[in-house]
C-alpha cells in the first residue's frame, strides 16, 4: 500500500515529465486536491488519537501518529514544490 508520501512524489514526478499544458493543468488539479485531502484528514486523526486512552492502545496511537506524519510529509513536499 503507497504511503501519502509516495503518492504526492509520483504526481510531482509525472507533472515534471508532462509537456502538454492540459495534462499539466489535470495534474495540477489532482496535486491540489490530494493535498487539501491531506490538510483535511491530519485534525480528523489527531481528534481520534485525542479520544483514544494511550495506556491501553499505544499501537493506536503510534500507527496515527505515522498516518499524520504521512501526510504531513506529502503537504511539503507539494509546499516544497510550489503546489
Amino acid at each position: 500500500m503507497k504511503t501519502e508520501t509516495q503518492i504526492a512524489e509520483e504526481k510531482l514526478k509525472l507533472h515534471k515529465e508532462l509537456r502538454l499544458n492540459e495534462g499539466k493543468m489535470f495534474c495540477l488539479k489532482e496535486m491540489i486536491e490530494h493535498k487539501a485531502s491531506c490538510q483535511r484528514d491530519i485534525p480528523k486523526l489527531e481528534k481520534i488519537k485525542k479520544s483514544i486512552v494511550y495506556v491501553e492502545n499505544e499501537l493506536c496511537h503510534h500507527l496515527i501518529d505515522e498516518m499524520i506524519q504521512d501526510k504531513e510529509q506529502a503537504i511539503k513536499e507539494y509546499n516544497d514544490n510550489g503546489i
